[in-house]
């Protein structure tokens, strides 16, 4: 059972990470999938986060918005909040793994051969369709993006090489 916490009860800048904080991104992760996970959950899993931010506004605890805004961990996650329930988690820590299958750093084709091949590549330019693999996006070799909706996953790549994970959770808006 997940400690809850109001917003008034963080304290901004304490540095100090919830009771149920477990070391393990994984553990963490599979706990806010469980969901539906709202801002408490996020706080009670992973502590005092570095920043809120949406695009590039920045906002204090007392004054977060309602609808949208990204909760900030550098060098592991990225939180969108979506109606103060957990709505995607861009997850960038090098210690993650994919469905207990793929660890962050996986070569692309590592990655292909575990959550099945593209329908088409388009190499080049930036997309978002389901199942067709984005690669050398923008000229830059090496950046790709594959997102699998069946997955609820999005995949990027830098150097060919997982670079970062996005997972999208179920929101209904308030």
């Amino acid at each position: 059972k997940l400690q809850v916490v109001s917003k008034t009860d963080v304290q901004v800048g304490s540095g100090e990470e919830g009771e149920n904080n477990t070391s393990d991104i994984n553990e963490k992760i599979a706990q806010i999938c469980t969901g539906p996970a709202d801002f408490n959950d996020v706080i009670a899993i992973f502590g005092q986060p570095s920043d809120y931010k949406w695009g590039k506004q920045s906002f204090k605890l007392e004054n977060l918005p309602v609808k949208r805004y990204w909760i900030f961990y550098p060098d592991s996650i990225h939180i969108l909040m979506n109606w103060d329930k957990v709505d995607r988690l861009e997850i960038v820590d090098s210690a993650y793994v994919f469905n207990d299958k793929i660890p962050m750093g996986s070569s692309l084709e590592h990655v292909l051969s575990i959550v099945g091949q593209p329908k088409a590549t388009v190499v080049g330019q930036r997309g978002w369709e389901d199942g067709v693999l984005y690669k050398d996006i923008e000229g830059r070799v090496g950046r790709c993006q594959y997102m699998r909706k069946d997955l609820n996953a999005d995949f990027r790549f830098l150097n060919y090489t997982l670079t970062c994970v996005s997972i999208f959770l179920e929101v209904k808006s308030g």
